[in-house]
């Protein structure tokens, strides 16, 4: 039982903690977007030679965390980071809609993908020609459950060796004449 709640403590720290990290994320990045949007590889050294960073498109992120840029029908205008994941947040933004990003406000909310879920932050560009989704995903959480749930397991076969062995000391001290 204590194994069960310790998981499920630490499965909310590390949420929390992702959504810290998300807000963080979509803070900088919003203003930079709303200005410059998403830069692709092959755009990078045609344009805005010159222009500091506050002005120029957003590039790349080196984090498995991913920043995805929606034109206002929904449809992904360009996308950076999340190359650590093995799922991309890509096929699974059908479920987020205009009414979705105005229900949630400013708080994160979780997407059900199979094998790892996503913690996902929408927010609405100030020009209102998009949104900003910026997710990442569950699987280094679950893979930190998964080995817990592991260790938890073994200190419980080892306690219920431990229980064995000294129940078996008792009784052999217990039935001596």
């Amino acid at each position: 039982a204590s194994d069960i709640a310790a998981q499920s403590l630490l499965r909310n720290y590390l949420t929390h903690e992702i959504d810290n990290e998300l807000l963080s994320i979509a803070g900088g990045s919003i203003p930079r977007l709303d200005r410059a949007g998403i830069q692709s590889d092959e755009d990078y050294f045609e344009a805005h030679k010159g222009q500091g960073a506050a002005q120029s498109p957003l590039r790349n992120i080196p984090t498995s965390t991913s920043v995805t840029l929606l034109g206002p029908a929904g449809i992904v205008l360009g996308q950076i980071g999340g190359d650590l994941n093995s799922t991309e947040i890509t096929t699974h933004l059908a479920v987020i809609t205009p009414e979705r990003i105005a229900k949630s406000g400013d708080l994160p909310f979780t997407i059900e993908a199979p094998g790892s879920d996503f913690r996902v932050l929408t927010r609405t560009l100030p020009s209102g020609l998009g949104s900003v989704v910026v997710a990442q995903s569950f699987e280094d959480i679950d893979r930190t459950l998964n080995r817990l749930q592991g260790l938890f397991i073994l200190i419980g076969l080892v306690m219920i060796l431990f229980i064995a062995l000294a129940s078996r000391k008792v009784i052999t001290v217990g039935l001596k004449p």
